[in-house]
């Protein structure tokens, strides 16, 4: 045997070797491969699918097989807890629970969700630390906030006011000069207030409390002459206190606050996540069910708020149903 014809018998093996192992890396077999021609093979190799790569909150998710959530116990009607049951509920928690069922269809596994309960002060420090993955409860998206962790497409929309009892003569915020002014630290109408008071050179003593009903109750026996807090909480506290005929609501808003469903800082994947979870509540009009369920209809301890959508967040959710199809 010639030396050429042994070089050219050793070049054919390899390519056969090679073929063999494109034929097992692809998943095909190497019998029904002999019929293929060399267009059929590229494009089955092509339709291959690329294994994904998950990072952040998904990639913990995936090996926990756990969702965990962060709610409140005080936001009524978007995240909290009815005195006759012992599990969170509201607007916002039945958005993550749509969110968590979505995290499970794009892991393709079965997920757990654990509940765990966080003030508004401690909320972000939760989701810093990851302690949870998704915040939901009634935060507002800022700035500063967003220089920590991240927000979802808005929501709901508000902005704080004062409350005070019907016997006193505030009318507004620019009259609290040598007042005393509760508010709930790590909100941003803690940060409002004390902004807007330097702007106008007056002086107020702000206390801050754990919740709105700790600051409602400091406002019933005096301790404050007013509180200061996002619109739809306040009015929510009052139909959920009964004393809508006893306190109101003074003034413009200080504060212009969206709501968002917060989770970890610069996580792309989750981001995409969630906002296309929202844009398909939208889109099927889950998202306005929802909003009807809790602030139009009787909530679960008795009180109802009758509060009508805003145009600003209907507006919203038309944009967003626009991303998946007309509403």
């Amino acid at each position: 045997m010639s030396t050429g014809f042994q070089i050219w018998q050793s070049k054919v093996a390899g390519l056969m070797l090679g073929l063999a192992c494109l034929l097992m890396t692809t998943g095909l077999n190497v019998s029904h491969a002999q019929t293929m021609d060399a267009p059929q093979l590229l494009a089955q190799s092509q339709e291959a699918k690329p294994v994904e790569v998950l990072t952040g909150s998904l990639l913990r998710i995936h090996q926990t097989a756990t969702v965990k959530v962060g709610y409140r116990e005080d936001a009524l009607p978007f995240s909290f807890v009815p005195k006759a049951w012992r599990r969170p509920v509201g607007y916002s928690i039945d958005i993550c629970k749509n969110l968590i069922e979505a995290v499970a269809r794009r892991l393709d596994k079965p997920l757990n969700t654990q509940w765990v309960p966080v003030t508004a002060e401690n909320r972000f420090e939760a989701l810093v630390q990851g302690r949870i993955d998704l915040e939901c409860g009634a935060s507002s998206d800022t700035a500063q906030r967003r220089q920590w962790v991240s927000f979802s497409s808005p929501i709901f929309f508000t902005g704080a006011r004062l409350m005070i009892s019907r016997q006193a003569d505030l009318r507004s915020v620019d009259q609290l000069a040598g007042k005393r002014v509760g508010v709930v630290a790590g909100t941003t109408a803690q940060q409002a207030l004390a902004q807007w008071l330097e702007k106008r050179g007056a002086r107020a003593t702000l206390l801050a409390f754990d919740n709105y009903p700790s600051g409602f109750e400091a406002l019933e026996i005096g301790a404050v002459q007013a509180l200061l807090g996002d619109e739809v909480l306040l009015y929510a506290l009052l139909a959920e206190q009964d004393k809508r005929d006893q306190y109101r609501l003074v003034g413009p808003w200080v504060s212009y606050d969206v709501y968002g469903i917060a989770f970890a800082h610069d996580d792309s994947a989750m981001r995409a996540l969630v906002d296309a979870e929202l844009s398909r509540m939208a889109a099927s009009r889950e998202l306005e069910r929802l909003y009807v369920r809790w602030f139009q209809r009787r909530l679960p301890d008795g009180q109802t708020l009758d509060l009508p959508m805003n145009p600003t967040l209907r507006a919203v959710m038309d944009m967003l149903a626009k991303r998946t199809g007309a509403r």
